[in-house]
């Protein structure tokens, strides 16, 4: 599924790239699988039938798609010479020869503008690209009946989307359900034609999309956006989608009632979403992570409080208001607001994660949450800890001591931002002046981003989350209260490596042969760009890849690699012999492959105290192993001292680098890293 998501993603882009709304015709050429995929794309994004030719030589098999009618290739039918024209091959490869005959007809029967679209490169061979397609259908969207109260609101506020309001409204508008649902749209006095659109979806399905047009833009005046638009709300159930994201799955709303209907103690329930940064500058990935929910399916509120892992447009509540009168439910002008709404159904029941990636975030420069938030909307998200500690949070000590590092991370910005008046707000407030009396850690730094911040983020709630046994064993591993890096989100044991690999200067060369067992976003990127003569990533679960930018993942089980002996000159393993059933099985394969002076890094968790590696089958549950092992698909926790003669028993020489004879004290803290943890390094000899 995630590769569909991929490629509908690319589709989307394709579409604002070339600009296909400036042009007055669109001629598709080519409607077998990818056409249904790139005709769908149209159709969500409201493209009038009669803009777009679809040419295909089966045209008697396949006669219409979406709407769409599909003929066989006639240049007569063009003959309005005014007209501007975009060509789509949607095989470029195999089709090259005829787009470019139908770009000649084209230009000599008179027009001046053809633009032959021919660049997919998304559209290779990979049919998985299009699975789950459906087959082909109409319009999906029906009369509904006037009288029946909707049982679903679909919420969405939009301000100067007009570059993606369409996507979004098309996602919506063809919901497919057994039940009445309403989209209350509400746009803040946009400028950039906005409205102009939401009109249009207005005319074409009035019975669907209830509109308010603000004429003044009222976030500004520090209205509640959203309190306006629930306000009007009649459904048993919420769900949200703001105007410049969409949802990918036109059964959405239906599985989600589905759900809450069969799960009557559920308030909540969300699933995972795309997250797509319009410029690229990362990898597109799936939020939450197991790890940002806890490695979790049903929640509580007490999970929600130590961090927001529900994405605004994948969540449905149990609408708090249903058959009440609304009453503002919180105190305006404090952000996030969707966190908070979350907070406060969570108060009546469970939260409960259906995982099925249904829509997409896109993460765009004139997003509310683009440049530096902090500083944009500071005073808005103290006003956030406060209202909760006030109204929602039962434990205020515990709540408090959950955001002191945010809190911590404000005043700092603050600071370095000369923000008098947040900082009177802050040192004023009993809340956070007495919270304030905490002593600040110095600044933090990605080293591989080179971003600065105050804090990183902490992997599931941080050390306080460590289990009495872990701790009593001192394991040794990943930075929990120094994990994910708040920017690029590198992880603590990918920086540490890195930083490893510069001052130990081991990157590959030219004529280098790499294994690189579950590869690391940024190291991947790394070691790809040195060029060495073959680069092997691989992985148990490939698939897990394809939606973090990392290409050509091969499935190989790490107890049984499929290479000749002596093959490789590098071997890296970072922290994935802790997954694996039989590590010596492992250790003795990597031992075969790599060539006689080659080398492997073999990170793992480990403890100084254990003398056997500790592990048990009667530890067989998520709970149990992360109790005992830290993760719920670790199966030991190995001990240093008989890792070591792991190592020596299968041949390798040992070549432990220490932490502290490469970096000084200051390095760990700011770079967030466990300075504990030594880097593993053995040479085959």
């Amino acid at each position: 599924m995630i590769e569909s998501l991929e490629g509908k993603n690319k589709l989307v882009k394709f579409i604002d790239r070339y600009t296909l709304q400036s042009y007055d015709k669109v001629l598709v050429y080519g409607a077998g699988k990818f056409g249904m995929e790139f005709l769908h794309l149209l159709h969500i994004y409201g493209f009038e039938k009669n803009k777009v030719t679809v040419w295909d030589i089966n045209y008697e098999t396949i006669k219409e798609i979406y709407g769409f009618v599909v003929s066989k290739p006639a240049f007569e039918n063009f003959n309005n010479v005014e007209n501007t024209i975009s060509v789509i091959a949607l095989d470029p490869i195999k089709n090259r020869v005829v787009i470019d005959e139908i770009k000649q007809k084209l230009i000599s029967v008179g027009y001046k503008n053809v633009v032959v679209s021919n660049d997919i490169s998304f559209l290779d061979a990979n049919q998985k690209l299009i699975q789950d397609i459906q087959d082909i259908i109409e319009m999906p969207i029906r009369a509904q009946d006037k009288t029946t109260v909707p049982l679903v609101s679909v919420a969405c506020l939009t301000f100067n989307h007009a570059k993606f309001i369409r996507l979004c409204l098309g996602s919506l508008v063809i919901q497919k359900t057994n039940f009445k649902f309403e989209i209350l749209v509400h746009d803040d006095a946009s400028t950039d034609g906005t409205q102009e659109i939401i009109k249009e979806y207005e005319r074409k399905f009035p019975d669907l999309v209830k509109p308010i047009y603000q004429k003044e833009n009222q976030f500004s005046k520090g209205a509640e956006l959203s309190s306006l638009n629930f306000a009007r709300a009649r459904g048993k159930y919420l769900a949200l989608c703001e105007g410049d994201d969409y949802w990918i799955d036109e059964n959405k709303l239906q599985i989600q009632v589905d759900f809450m209907e069969k799960n009557p103690d559920c308030s909540v329930c969300f699933h995972p979403v795309m997250v797509v940064w319009e410029n690229e500058e990362h990898p597109n990935s799936i939020f939450p992570s197991p790890e940002i929910r806890f490695n979790k399916t049903v929640l509580e509120l007490e999970d929600l409080l130590k961090r927001n892992f529900i994405q605004t447009n994948s969540v449905m509540y149990r609408w708090a208001f249903y058959e009440k009168k609304y009453e503002p439910y919180r105190a305006p002008d404090l952000l996030p607001g969707d966190w908070y709404l979350h907070l406060y159904h969570a108060q009546y029941g469970k939260i409960c994660f259906i995982d099925q990636c249904m829509s997409v975030y896109r993460r765009h420069e004139n997003g509310i949450w683009s440049g530096n938030p902090l500083v944009r909307h500071g005073i808005k998200h103290l006003r956030f800890f406060e209202e909760v500690h006030k109204n929602i949070a039962k434990d205020k000590d515990a709540y408090l001591k959950t955001v002191l590092k945010s809190i911590e991370c404000l005043y700092k910005t603050f600071i370095d931002n000369d923000l008098k008046a947040n900082l009177e707000y802050m040192e004023k407030h009993s809340l956070w002046s007495n919270l304030l009396l905490t002593k600040f850690k110095r600044i933090k730094q990605c080293y591989i981003c080179k971003a600065t911040f105050y804090c990183f983020d902490e992997y599931m709630g941080g050390s306080d989350n460590v289990s009495l046994w872990r701790k009593k064993i001192d394991c040794i591993g990943s930075d929990v209260d120094n994990f994910g890096c708040p920017s690029c989100h590198c992880h603590d044991r990918e920086r540490h490596l890195f930083a490893y690999f510069d001052k130990l200067n081991l990157w590959p060369k030219e004529d280098n042969k790499i294994l690189h067992f579950a590869p690391e976003n940024f190291l991947y990127k790394k070691i790809d760009s040195c060029k060495p003569l073959e680069y092997i990533k691989a992985d148990w679960e490939p698939e897990l890849y394809i939606n973090r930018g990392i290409k050509d993942v091969r499935k190989i089980d790490l107890a049984n690699i499929s290479f000749v002996d002596n093959y490789f000159d590098i071997v890296i393993c970072n922290h994935v012999l802790e997954h694996i059933p039989n590590m010596q099985k492992g250790i003795a394969e990597i031992h075969r492959v790599l060539k006689k002076g080659g080398f492997a890094v073999l990170q793992t968790p480990y403890s100084k105290l254990l003398r056997k590696h500790f592990e048990d089958s009667g530890i067989n549950t998520d709970e149990l192993r992360n109790f005992f092992y830290g993760q719920n698909d670790h199966v030991r926790i190995v001990s240093e001292n008989n890792f070591f003669e792991d190592l020596e028993e299968a041949g390798f020489k040992l070549d432990i680098v220490k932490h502290s004879d490469l970096f000084d004290s200051d390095f760990a803290e700011t770079y967030g890293v466990n300075p504990k943890e030594d880097l593993i390094k053995v040479v085959k000899i």
